[in-house]
């Protein structure tokens, strides 16, 4: 990057915050966030705009300013989506309702509802399945391809979107926040049960408390749970790969009730997933440090390794659990991306996937787009962490760059990062 280049925009990212409060008092808040957007905008189109081809599509702020060259798919005649159409100005959605059932097959009917506020309607936070759909069920009559852990839905977005329709897929993406916040239940499905399932919803859902006198074996054995048994089912439950998507971060804040979590036939509240986590985290710990000392002497790095990645899935289930809910809360990129272990099947879902997270500005400069590459998008993000959230660890936790072709600031976040070790 030029020095002139260089100068210009931290000439335009210091409008953003030391000019605007003087220049616009008397506005309105919508007005200053509308001006603080333009100028993030002009900021990050600046930085991206050497160092990839078209990247000012990046600016689009709402479905009617995604360049119209973008638009080339047409709902095929007949097909599942034909009469069910949406509309970018009513902002509606659909869902899908399961029939009572009248033969072997799976029967579902495809609606369009009005805007999230106004429906009532239960949200489901769950895994797509095998990227090689598995299963078939009926669908307004058509035949539909799912993965095998759809069968037991009743709403999913795999197929409340049309996924073939990049442009209804962007702005139903940037939705997606507000869909989960005004559903009247967030439903966490985490699959069928297993032969350990039991235990912890047992333990989850038992009448007997934890108080500073009982021991967490003392409870697990008045509920008749073998303690071993409990702590399997604990560690095995944070494993689950619901997890590891990149998504559930802002399913689960977006809920303006806490979600309840469903298991095959069992369910759990969120609150008591909250009450007893911290509790099964580090007896858990605790049991596996114990397990591993006495098999081996003292621990080197080696079994460090081995623990650290024992302990990582409990880390990251107790990280979700107590992140704050209500959708009333937004964290900053370059707190949250550091942290990110999670997966996705689209790379661009590493920015739409945690987008509803963050602040309304970060959310305007980064309205879904899925007819962008990952160069346009990853530059622009870059540009953001490096220049507005002043992150100069980005180097050291994405060390990967994007591609040769691209500038050397231009990160690939499609990694995962790299830990920051403290001594």
């Amino acid at each position: 990057m030029s020095g002139r280049s260089h100068r210009k925009i931290e000439s335009l990212a210091a409008a953003i915050f030391p000019r605007w409060p003087d220049k616009f008092a008397d506005d309105g808040e919508k007005e200053k966030e509308e001006m603080v957007s333009v100028c993030i905008k002009r900021v990050l189109e600046s930085a991206s705009r050497s160092s990839t081809v078209g990247a000012s599509r990046l600016i689009s702020h709402s479905p009617d300013e995604i360049d119209a060259s973008t638009r080339s798919y047409v709902v095929p005649p007949g097909g599942l989506y034909f009469n069910l159409g949406l509309d970018t100005l009513a902002m509606n959605f659909r869902l899908l309702e399961l029939l009572p059932p009248v033969s072997d097959d799976i029967e579902c009917a495809l609606k369009v509802s009005g805007r999230p506020e106004s429906a009532s309607y239960d949200a489901l936070s769950y895994v797509w399945g095998a990227p090689t759909p598995t299963k078939s069920i009926i669908v307004n009559g058509v035949e539909k391809l799912v993965g095998a852990n759809l069968e037991t839905l009743s709403m999913v977005d795999a197929l409340c979107i049309d996924q073939m329709n990049d442009e209804e897929k962007g702005w139903q993406v940037a939705m997606m926040a507000d869909i989960y916040h005004h559903a009247d239940n967030v439903l966490i499905y985490l699959g069928d049960e297993d032969d350990d399932t039991a235990a912890l919803f047992a333990f989850l859902n038992r009448t007997h408390d934890l108080d500073n006198e009982s021991s967490i074996d003392d409870i697990a054995e008045r509920c008749s749970i073998g303690i071993e048994d409990l702590l399997t089912s604990y560690h095995k439950f944070t494993l689950r790969p619901w997890f590891t998507r990149i998504w559930v971060c802002q399913e689960f804040s977006a809920a303006k009730n806490l979600p309840t979590w469903v298991c095959g036939p069992f369910t759990a509240s969120t609150p008591s997933l909250q009450r007893d986590m911290r509790v099964l985290f580090t007896r858990c710990t605790e049991s596996q440090i114990l397990w591993t000392a006495d098999k081996v002497g003292d621990l080197d790095l080696a079994q460090k390794a081995s623990f650290e990645e024992f302990a990582s899935p409990l880390i990251e289930a107790t990280r979700i659990l107590f992140q704050p809910g209500g959708g009333h809360f937004y964290s900053i990129p370059r707190i949250m991306y550091p942290q990110i272990k999670r997966d996705c099947t689209d790379p661009r879902d590493v920015v739409y996937g945690l987008r509803g997270l963050f602040e309304p500005a970060f959310r305007d400069a980064f309205y879904p787009n899925y007819t962008i590459t990952l160069d346009e998008l990853f530059s622009r993000l870059s540009s953001w962490l490096l220049i507005l959230d002043h992150w100069g660890d980005v180097f050291y936790s994405y060390p990967r760059r994007m591609s040769r072709s691209l500038p050397s600031w231009v990160r690939d976040f499609s990694q995962r990062p790299v830990a920051l070790h403290t001594p």
